[in-house]
């Protein structure tokens, strides 16, 4: 297992778990630019990373994520985001669910 921090503080959190089927990316708190970078840093390309784990919705662990923010494209668009109903609701404007009525 690998395990880099990417960022870690007010501006910025983001943590990269690897192991030897899968990456996972806890949080994503730097803008999508600024995340590649530091992605790039570690060899990582960011559409090999699974998944997204948000552990709250504030600004430092969210930034990078889709969302509002539609004129820079996030590395993150089409990867499986995990989220509390909270952090879905501020990230999506929704909340979502699984099929058996279960809040993500």
């Amino acid at each position: 297992m690998n395990l880099w921090v990417l960022g870690s503080g007010s501006s910025g959190n983001a943590i990269l778990l690897e192991t030897a089927r899968s990456r996972i990316l806890v949080d994503a708190g730097f803008s999508p630019r600024v995340l590649k970078q530091r992605l790039a840093v570690a060899d990582v390309a960011p559409d090999s990373i699974e998944a997204v784990v948000v552990t709250h919705e504030h600004t430092d662990h969210i930034a990078g994520l889709p969302r509002r923010r539609m004129q820079e494209q996030s590395a993150l668009d089409d990867m499986v985001l995990y989220l509390c109903s909270d952090s879905s609701r501020q990230v999506t404007g929704s909340v979502f669910t699984l099929d058996d009525g279960q809040v993500l």
